[in-house]
């Protein structure tokens, strides 16, 4: 099968794209319930575009992986699309009051925005301790972490409380956790190669 060498990076574009469609409707909601008027056509529309947003992330990987279609620009951008969806996710939980739909605490957002700032500032010192680029390999305590975030993404968009909020973000917080040991305790290892 042939397909563009450039479809990966498309789909990361509409990810790109996505974002500001998926606060949108989180604000609109947000205003609309506000107003005593809530138009759950808003919520649906923010629900469609991050579900859509979070496919073309793991579609455009596959694709790229499986064809052989990566690309210099989309391994810059694909993780920037990863991180600007969830901080944006993060950022529109913890701060745009929405009746009905949990709230995230501030201390949880910047537990995630810390571990992210404190690994690119590790990969930098990295590059310049050894001078090549620095590879950082997917943990399965970092895949557990990010699973877990996007899947309490998901429930706070779909308003399920089948499991009380906090324990969610207690349990994502502590793969977070486990996952900023294991990058930092390698990334400090390699450092002494």
């Amino acid at each position: 099968m042939n397909l563009p060498r450039n479809l990966p990076n498309c789909l990361t574009f509409l990810r790109l794209l996505l974002v500001p469609v998926f606060v949108g409707g989180m604000i609109c909601y947000s205003m609309s319930v506000s107003a005593g008027q809530p138009l759950e056509a808003y919520r649906w529309g923010a629900v469609a575009a991050f579900i859509t947003a979070s496919l073309t992330d793991f579609l455009d990987g596959w694709i790229a992986r499986h064809f052989h279609l990566t690309t210099p620009l989309g391994t810059l951008i694909d993780p920037l699309a990863d991180k600007l969806l969830i901080f944006s996710a993060l950022v529109t939980f913890t701060f745009v009051p929405t009746p009905g739909i949990g709230k995230l605490p501030l201390w949880f957002m910047l537990l995630i925005l810390s571990r992210d700032g404190l690994i690119v500032v590790a990969a930098v010192i990295a590059w310049r301790w050894h001078r090549e680029k620095v590879r950082i390999d997917p943990h399965w305590t970092g895949k557990t972490a990010t699973f877990l975030l996007m899947a309490l993404l998901c429930v706070l968009l779909l308003k399920i409380d089948v499991v009380p909020l906090y324990l969610l973000v207690d349990v994502a917080a502590l793969f977070v956790l486990l996952s900023t040991i294991y990058y930092f305790v390698r990334g400090f290892s390699s450092l002494l190669r």
